[in-house]
């Protein structure tokens, strides 16, 4: 998971956690320095949203630096939840890939549900397309991408294991030792998250139409031939700027239009 420039917090020795009664969350979020499992410090926020909070930690026993995600308290409150992240999790642990952001561990021990995960430093896919001068990338530049990024998915759909959410913000340049290759990250695991989100709130949170293909918006069971469109689209972006479909009925295109070619 991505770091990202904060302003310092205050540092604690806090340890509470979340707590859980009768079905409903206390909420609570951990501040810097408190430890989880008696393992891990969490030493910065790096990163908030819809499907949880990411901090920079720091791993006592291994003494690696990590990323940890809490889950957000609706999902860490049901147990149908849990448990789908969790199936969804070992698989995602399986892969060990250099273009894939590494799965380390999913605790669901405490009432703080936790995702251990590689720490990555740079920027997403998305950042770079949005810091582009022209909001494209040069064709040479998305070829090298692609022949980066495609192994590695194919490396997980020989493992049995599907993405389902591939978009750039879900492909991470990651900056180490002076070289920047891109990262898939959250295999498997943010489409599950979004789809629980979804049932435990009653509210679709799906967020990614731009990049689902036909056969996930009419509900069909998918296959790897989801992430190769999400995939294809995603390229189209970095070579166009937007996404194939992006204006009006987005779902009826996807699924009945053809994509108009790029110009130039």
């Amino acid at each position: 998971m991505s770091e990202e420039t904060k302003k310092p917090k205050r540092r604690t020795r806090n340890r509470r956690k979340l707590s859980i009664t009768g079905g409903k969350t206390t909420s609570f979020i951990p501040t810097d320095g408190t430890i989880l499992s008696d393992r891990y410090r969490l030493e910065k926020e790096i990163g908030r949203g819809g499907m949880g909070v990411v901090y920079r930690a720091y791993d006592q026993e291994l003494e690696i630096p990590v990323a940890i995600k809490l889950l957000p308290p609706e999902l860490a409150a049901s147990k149908r939840a849990v448990n789908d992240l969790k199936r969804e999790a070992v698989l995602a642990m399986r892969l060990r890939h250099p273009g894939i952001m590494a799965l380390y561990h999913f605790d669901d021990s405490e009432t703080v549900k936790y995702l251990v995960m590689e720490l990555l430093i740079g920027c997403s896919l998305e950042d770079r397309l949005v810091d582009s001068p022209d909001g494209y990338l040069p064709v040479n530049e998305v070829v090298t991408l692609a022949q980066q990024i495609a192994p590695a998915i194919d490396y997980a759909h020989s493992e049995k294991v599907i993405h389902r959410d591939i978009k750039p913000n879900n492909i991470f340049l990651h900056d180490k030792d002076g070289e920047t290759t891109p990262r898939i990250m959250d295999f498997g695991i943010a489409r599950q998250m979004k789809d629980c989100l979804s049932r435990v709130s009653n509210q679709d949170s799906a967020g990614t139409l731009f990049y689902m293909s036909p056969e996930q918006l009419q509900g069909k069971p998918v296959d790897k031939t989801s992430d190769i469109y999400s995939l294809a689209a995603t390229y189209y972006e970095c070579l166009s700027g937007t996404p194939p479909f992006h204006r009006g009925s987005v779902s009826y295109q996807i699924v009945n239009n053809n994509v108009d070619p790029i110009d130039g």
